[in-house]
């Protein structure tokens, strides 16, 4: 239980600097939202378009990922 307490601080930092460069890239925030898990609460693509056709690989790869593992 304790390593799981010290690692969420952890992948929640990773997440947001996933999302800042994902908006620095230009990824539309109704694709950022599906890729992330979050709500899109507008009427267009809350209601109206699930995201099927959004190809999220490609904007996903949009960022830059440099020195994390090279």
């Amino acid at each position: 239980m304790t390593s799981e307490l010290k690692l969420m601080p952890v992948l929640h930092g990773l997440r947001a600097t996933f999302i800042e460069h994902m908006e620095a890239v230009g990824v539309p925030l109704s694709t950022v939202k599906l890729i992330v898990g979050h709500r899109r609460g507008d009427i267009t693509f809350g209601r109206y378009s699930k995201g099927h056709l959004v190809d999220l690989r490609t904007e996903i790869e949009k960022v830059q990922v440099v020195g994390v593992f090279n």
